[in-house]
């Protein structure tokens, strides 16, 4: 007998829990399986179909031929040939025909040893009788599950059900993932849950801008892909802005930490809590900036960081250039917070705090000297 397939041995199971015949082992399996997704619901609700069962498995006594013709045994020997035991032997199982026989012959038979020996040997061929049924039932049902496994590798049924509508979000909403992960979608954002979500691994595929707040699962990393580029998180609270007509990508994280990588590039960074990532070109580096503490409201809170380190978060927040003359200001220390203010008040106040002067040299340029 050859092996089993794996999809077969599975529609095998799936018979063999839907007609009753399954073990306590099986049964378990089954019911574990049932609640790992809705699609294996829709499989053994197809199969059940097939098999034309109903759902909650009946167990119907007159099916039962063991107890049946060890009924009809116990009217024959108790009173052969009278007119109770034919009314009782007709109601004792399904083959009516043979049982009249047996207690006309058994009637007719006499007293004595003529009489006994007939009613006994009609209880033999139907014991007999008995026996050679159960197998051919056990058996039908076996060519019926044959028959089903044969539809549905035929069909492809499983594959079908697995391979369904994939699971998409689009334009503004609060996206309540399977696994607890909340994402808060704005207009334009579209976002794809990947085949096997919640299994190894959550990826999805997403475009536009939300905020995720990652339900933390150490085993089942979650992923989201940004064109050729990928943030990977265990779990945390980030914004992603990725416009993929222009390739224009920004990440922030509120908190936890995540790891942003393009394989293409070999580019791979670690942002924490406050830090900030943008490319505005495919051909550009990642620009990192920390300090960060809302994106939104343009939130910065600087404590003692070095002037670089604040030149940096202007850039990437604000989007200007400056450049310095002498480069020994860059390790001055900056402490100040600053929450929607313009670039220019800005750059004032740091020019302030630095004692140094800053020009502006165009509409996004800045020197320090």
């Amino acid at each position: 007998m050859s092996m089993l397939q794996p999809d077969e041995a599975l529609y095998s199971l799936l018979c063999k829990y839907l007609l009753d015949e399954a073990d306590a082992v099986e049964r378990r399996w089954v019911e574990a399986w049932r609640k790992e997704n809705t699609a294996n619901e829709e499989v053994l609700a197809a199969i059940r179909r097939m098999l034309d069962v109903p759902a909650q498995a009946t167990v119907y006594p007159g099916l039962d031929t063991e107890s049946s013709w060890e009924r009809l045994k116990r009217t024959i020997t108790g009173g052969a040939g009278s007119e109770e035991t034919q009314v009782n032997a007709t109601a004792a199982g399904p083959l009516q025909g043979t049982t009249r026989g047996a207690n006309t012959k058994a009637a007719g038979a006499g007293p004595g040893t003529g009489g006994t020996t007939g009613a006994d040997g009609q209880v033999n061929a139907a014991a007999q009788a008995a026996a050679s049924m159960r197998p051919l039932l056990h058996r039908y049902r076996w060519l019926q599950i044959a028959a089903v496994l044969a539809v549905l590798v035929g069909l492809g049924i499983w594959f079908s059900m697995q391979s369904r509508e994939p699971v998409t979000f689009s334009g503004a909403q609060h996206a309540a993932l399977e696994d607890g992960s909340q994402v808060i979608m704005e207009p334009g954002a579209a976002m794809q849950l990947a085949e096997g979500f919640g299994k190894k691994e959550r990826r999805v595929v997403f475009s536009g801008k939300a905020v995720f707040d990652i339900k933390q699962d150490a085993q089942a990393p979650f992923v989201v892909m940004l064109g050729k580029t990928e943030i990977k998180v265990l779990g945390t609270r980030f914004m992603v802005d990725f416009r993929p007509e222009e390739q224009v990508l920004t990440v922030h994280v509120t908190s936890g930490r995540i790891r942003v990588s393009d394989p293409e590039k070999g580019e791979s960074v670690v942002l924490s809590q406050g830090m900030l990532l943008k490319r505005n070109e495919p051909a550009q580096p990642f620009e990192v900036a920390a300090h960060v503490q809302d994106i939104a409201q343009k939130s910065l809170i600087f404590h003692d960081a070095p002037l670089e380190e604040v030149l940096q978060t202007l850039r990437a927040v604000y989007g200007i250039t400056v450049s310095v003359e002498d480069s020994t200001l860059l390790q001055k220390g900056v402490t100040t917070n600053f929450e929607n203010e313009s670039i220019d008040n800005i750059m004032e106040t740091i020019a302030f705090m630095t004692n140094t002067q800053v020009e502006k040299a165009g509409q996004q340029h800045f020197s320090i000297r």
